[in-house]
């Protein structure tokens, strides 16, 4: 009876870590996003002001390679692949000539209130991306 019980404790744990996990990956797959924005915060303004629907707005993001050295020193600290939610393909996200955003990356761009790139708000998207890129929070030795 206790072996069944322990079994069933850790195949909980073991599933709650990995779901936890893979959310941390999607918020730091957003959160690198945010930091491209942000090194080419003129260009992307540019951009969404140029097209006539969002849809264009979106495509015109993921459509070509952003210099970002905020994202490349972050990954160069992490694992490359730290980040990458599961199912995403592997042209997006850094290569060696620049940066290429997934659509979720590019609708959190378009969704982003003006306000978050002022110079107070930077400090938090890049600390929040720092952070993200790690497993899920555990405390006591077990994740909650």
């Amino acid at each position: 009876m206790l072996e069944c019980f322990l079994w069933h404790r850790r195949e909980v744990l073991t599933r709650r870590s990995v779901f936890e996990l893979r959310k941390a990956r999607e918020r730091a797959h957003i959160q690198e996003g945010l930091a491209v924005a942000l090194d080419n915060v003129d260009e992307i303004i540019a951009l969404i002001k140029a097209s006539p629907t969002p849809a264009d707005a979106r495509r015109g993001l993921m459509g070509r390679l952003w210099h970002s050295p905020t994202v490349a020193e972050m990954l160069a600290r992490a694992a490359l692949d730290a980040t990458r939610p599961e199912g995403l393909g592997i042209e997006y996200g850094l290569s060696q000539s620049g940066y290429l955003l997934s659509e979720a990356q590019a609708q959190a761009i378009l969704e982003l209130r003006l306000q978050r790139l002022t110079g107070l708000e930077r400090g938090p998207v890049s600390s929040a991306t720092g952070s993200s890129a790690t497993t899920p929070n555990c405390s006591n030795g077990s994740p909650t």
